[in-house]
């Protein structure tokens, strides 16, 4: 009975080159059984994903559609026109150090809060022509009630100004 639904679950993976881990994994069972939602093809050693489906099939209330880019998942349309939009600025050197998805812990008085993860973070150039400080934007459709606690424990704990796009 486990391996039949350890099966099930090995088939709703697939390769970024779309490769079926059930048949390219090197270690699909021990990765599932840690929890991962991941493994690696054998033929290209890429980050393997979800398959679209299985992502797809979680229906998002606020109406966002799950969208692949450059082989990397996005849970927007908008954060992966983001995502494209910061890589040309990356290759025009208007930034550097772009990175999806920093977290940040959310720690008070010695106890976990929770944890603030960000859309984006970089370097941007100032007008001088240096380096300005770091960036982390947030992708946002509605700001919810949550997500407005985490900003403002952000600024309090990190000094940091999150830039909503």
């Amino acid at each position: 009975m486990a391996g039949t639904a350890m099966t099930r679950a090995i088939r709703a993976f697939l390769c970024i080159c779309g490769h079926d881990l059930e048949r390219h994994a090197r270690e699909p069972m021990d990765a599932l059984s840690r929890g991962e939602a991941f493994g690696v093809c054998r033929d290209c050693d890429c980050e393997c994903y979800r398959d679209a489906w299985v992502r797809a099939s979680r229906a998002n209330k606020y109406g966002a559609v799950v969208t692949v880019v450059e082989g990397i998942w996005f849970d927007s349309a908008k954060e992966a026109r983001r995502w494209q939009e910061l890589r040309l600025l990356e290759q025009a050197g208007e930034i550097r150090g772009l990175e999806r998805q920093p977290e940040y812990s959310l720690d008070i008085s010695g106890g976990k809060v929770g944890v603030y993860r960000g859309d984006f973070r970089y370097l941007e150039r100032t007008a001088e022509g240096g380096w300005g400080s770091v960036v982390v934007e947030d992708v946002k459709g509605i700001k919810t009630p949550v997500y407005r606690l985490k900003k403002r424990l952000l600024k309090a704990l990190y000094a940091i100004d999150v830039r909503e796009t």
